[in-house]
Protein backbone atom coordinates (compact mmCIF):
# COMPACT_ATOMS: atom_id res chain seq x y z
CA UNK A 1 0.00 0.00 0.00
CA UNK A 2 1.48 3.32 -1.07
CA UNK A 3 1.06 6.87 1.50
CA UNK A 4 -0.23 10.06 0.55
CA UNK A 5 1.66 12.33 -0.67
CA UNK A 6 1.31 15.69 1.52
CA UNK A 7 -0.46 17.00 -1.54
CA UNK A 8 -2.51 13.94 -2.34
CA UNK A 9 -3.26 13.90 1.36
CA UNK A 10 -4.07 17.93 1.41
CA UNK A 11 -6.43 16.90 -1.79
CA UNK A 12 -7.83 14.26 0.17
CA UNK A 13 -8.99 16.47 2.89
CA UNK A 14 -10.11 19.08 0.46
CA UNK A 15 -12.23 16.84 -1.55
CA UNK A 16 -13.83 15.06 1.69
CA UNK A 17 -15.49 18.38 2.77
CA UNK A 18 -17.67 18.83 -0.57
CA UNK A 19 -21.55 17.38 -0.71
CA UNK A 20 -21.76 13.99 -2.35
CA UNK A 21 -18.29 13.02 -2.43
CA UNK A 22 -17.78 9.76 -0.95
CA UNK A 23 -14.20 8.59 -0.03
CA UNK A 24 -14.24 5.46 -2.29
CA UNK A 25 -14.43 8.37 -5.19
CA UNK A 26 -11.65 10.40 -3.88
CA UNK A 27 -9.31 6.91 -3.40
CA UNK A 28 -9.88 6.28 -6.81
CA UNK A 29 -8.93 9.55 -8.04
CA UNK A 30 -5.80 9.37 -5.70
CA UNK A 31 -5.02 6.02 -7.04
CA UNK A 32 -5.25 4.28 -2.99
CA UNK A 33 -6.93 2.46 -0.42
CA UNK A 34 -10.46 3.78 0.89
CA UNK A 35 -8.86 3.37 4.58
CA UNK A 36 -6.03 5.28 3.63
CA UNK A 37 -8.21 8.29 2.57
CA UNK A 38 -10.68 7.63 5.94
CA UNK A 39 -7.48 7.66 7.96
CA UNK A 40 -6.44 11.27 6.62
CA UNK A 41 -9.72 12.92 6.91
CA UNK A 42 -10.08 11.32 10.32
CA UNK A 43 -6.75 12.78 11.32
CA UNK A 44 -7.69 16.09 9.77
CA UNK A 45 -11.21 15.65 11.56
CA UNK A 46 -9.63 14.77 14.80
CA UNK A 47 -6.38 17.30 14.87
CA UNK A 48 -7.69 19.99 12.59
CA UNK A 49 -4.02 20.44 11.21
CA UNK A 50 -2.59 18.69 7.90
CA UNK A 51 0.20 17.62 9.10
CA UNK A 52 1.63 13.98 8.48
CA UNK A 53 2.08 12.01 11.29
CA UNK A 54 5.65 9.44 11.76
CA UNK A 55 4.92 6.65 10.13
CA UNK A 56 5.34 3.10 11.88
CA UNK A 57 7.76 0.95 9.63
CA UNK A 58 10.90 0.50 8.26
CA UNK A 59 11.55 3.66 5.75
CA UNK A 60 11.89 3.01 2.28
CA UNK A 61 14.99 2.31 0.92
CA UNK A 62 14.50 4.95 -2.01
CA UNK A 63 14.13 8.25 -1.51
CA UNK A 64 11.17 10.00 -4.20
CA UNK A 65 13.92 11.30 -6.18
CA UNK A 66 15.82 8.12 -5.98
CA UNK A 67 12.99 6.38 -7.13
CA UNK A 68 12.03 8.87 -10.06
CA UNK A 69 16.05 8.49 -11.19
CA UNK A 70 15.02 4.56 -11.27
CA UNK A 71 11.64 5.09 -13.33
CA UNK A 72 14.13 6.75 -15.70
CA UNK A 73 16.69 4.36 -16.08
CA UNK A 74 14.02 1.61 -16.30
CA UNK A 75 11.94 3.57 -19.21
CA UNK A 76 15.94 3.82 -21.00
CA UNK A 77 16.56 -0.41 -20.51
CA UNK A 78 13.09 -1.85 -20.38
CA UNK A 79 15.18 -5.33 -20.62
CA UNK A 80 17.04 -4.44 -17.79
CA UNK A 81 16.97 -7.61 -15.10
CA UNK A 82 16.70 -6.90 -11.27
CA UNK A 83 20.27 -7.70 -11.05
CA UNK A 84 21.27 -4.80 -13.40
CA UNK A 85 19.10 -2.17 -11.85
CA UNK A 86 20.17 -3.40 -8.04
CA UNK A 87 23.98 -2.60 -9.27
CA UNK A 88 22.56 0.69 -10.89
CA UNK A 89 21.24 1.62 -7.44
CA UNK A 90 23.89 0.76 -5.40
CA UNK A 91 26.46 2.07 -7.99
CA UNK A 92 24.79 5.42 -8.06
CA UNK A 93 23.08 5.93 -4.91
CA UNK A 94 25.77 3.56 -2.65
CA UNK A 95 22.32 1.66 -1.63
CA UNK A 96 22.36 -2.53 -1.32
CA UNK A 97 18.83 -2.85 -1.89
CA UNK A 98 18.08 -7.09 -3.16
CA UNK A 99 16.53 -7.90 -6.22
CA UNK A 100 13.20 -8.62 -4.26
CA UNK A 101 13.35 -4.65 -3.60
CA UNK A 102 13.65 -3.72 -7.38
CA UNK A 103 11.00 -5.96 -8.36
CA UNK A 104 8.60 -4.35 -5.94
CA UNK A 105 9.93 -0.83 -6.80
CA UNK A 106 9.74 -1.35 -10.49
CA UNK A 107 5.95 -2.38 -9.53
CA UNK A 108 5.30 0.21 -7.89
CA UNK A 109 6.41 2.31 -10.54
CA UNK A 110 3.62 0.86 -13.11
CA UNK A 111 6.41 -0.99 -14.97
CA UNK A 112 5.32 -5.12 -15.42
CA UNK A 113 7.28 -8.02 -17.32
CA UNK A 114 6.28 -8.82 -20.63
CA UNK A 115 7.80 -11.19 -23.38
CA UNK A 116 8.26 -9.73 -26.39
CA UNK A 117 7.14 -10.39 -29.53
CA UNK A 118 8.98 -12.30 -31.39
CA UNK A 119 9.73 -11.25 -35.42
CA UNK A 120 12.27 -13.39 -37.57
CA UNK A 121 14.76 -10.60 -39.76
CA UNK A 122 14.02 -10.70 -43.57
CA UNK A 123 16.94 -10.48 -45.65
CA UNK A 124 16.96 -8.20 -48.89
CA UNK A 125 16.51 -11.06 -50.83
CA UNK A 126 13.88 -12.88 -49.02
CA UNK A 127 12.11 -9.77 -49.27
CA UNK A 128 12.76 -9.23 -52.89
CA UNK A 129 11.44 -12.40 -53.54
CA UNK A 130 8.43 -12.38 -52.04
CA UNK A 131 7.91 -9.41 -53.84
CA UNK A 132 8.08 -10.97 -57.40
CA UNK A 133 6.01 -14.21 -55.85
CA UNK A 134 3.41 -11.75 -55.39
CA UNK A 135 3.89 -9.66 -58.74
CA UNK A 136 4.24 -12.99 -60.66
CA UNK A 137 0.82 -14.53 -59.15
CA UNK A 138 -1.43 -11.16 -58.10
CA UNK A 139 -3.59 -12.16 -61.57
CA UNK A 140 -3.69 -16.22 -60.73
CA UNK A 141 -6.98 -17.71 -59.45
CA UNK A 142 -6.80 -18.40 -55.99
CA UNK A 143 -9.20 -21.06 -56.15
CA UNK A 144 -7.08 -23.25 -58.60
CA UNK A 145 -4.10 -23.47 -56.62
CA UNK A 146 -4.19 -26.19 -54.06
CA UNK A 147 -1.84 -25.82 -51.04
CA UNK A 148 -0.85 -28.84 -48.64
CA UNK A 149 1.74 -27.00 -46.10
CA UNK A 150 2.57 -29.51 -43.24
CA UNK A 151 5.38 -27.31 -42.06
CA UNK A 152 5.92 -25.74 -38.43
CA UNK A 153 7.59 -22.57 -38.10
CA UNK A 154 8.93 -22.26 -34.48
CA UNK A 155 11.02 -19.03 -33.25
CA UNK A 156 13.35 -20.05 -30.65
CA UNK A 157 12.34 -18.13 -26.70
CA UNK A 158 15.09 -15.26 -26.86
CA UNK A 159 14.42 -15.41 -23.09
CA UNK A 160 13.94 -11.60 -22.92
CA UNK A 161 11.57 -10.34 -20.13
CA UNK A 162 10.83 -6.30 -21.01
CA UNK A 163 9.22 -4.39 -18.43
CA UNK A 164 6.28 -1.77 -19.96
CA UNK A 165 3.80 0.50 -17.95
CA UNK A 166 0.30 -0.95 -18.08
CA UNK A 167 -1.62 -0.27 -21.32
CA UNK A 168 1.66 0.14 -23.57
CA UNK A 169 2.08 -2.62 -26.14
CA UNK A 170 4.53 -5.27 -25.68
CA UNK A 171 7.77 -4.50 -28.17
CA UNK A 172 8.73 -6.98 -31.14
CA UNK A 173 12.24 -8.44 -30.75
CA UNK A 174 13.55 -9.25 -34.20
CA UNK A 175 15.83 -11.96 -34.37
CA UNK A 176 18.10 -13.41 -37.21
CA UNK A 177 16.98 -16.51 -39.92
CA UNK A 178 18.85 -18.48 -38.26
CA UNK A 179 17.51 -18.64 -34.98
CA UNK A 180 14.23 -19.73 -36.66
CA UNK A 181 13.79 -23.29 -38.16
CA UNK A 182 11.15 -25.69 -39.88
CA UNK A 183 10.09 -28.60 -38.40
Amino acid sequence: MRHLTREEYFSAVKEAQKPNMTLSAIAHKLDCDRRTVCRAVARFNETGLLTEQKRSGRPPSLTEGQQRSLDKYISKDPTATSNQLSNYIFNKFGIRVSERTVQNYRRALGFYPRKPQTKVKSTQTQVEKRHLFAVEHQNSDLKKWIFTDETQVQLHNTGKIVCVERGELSPTYEISSLRAHVN
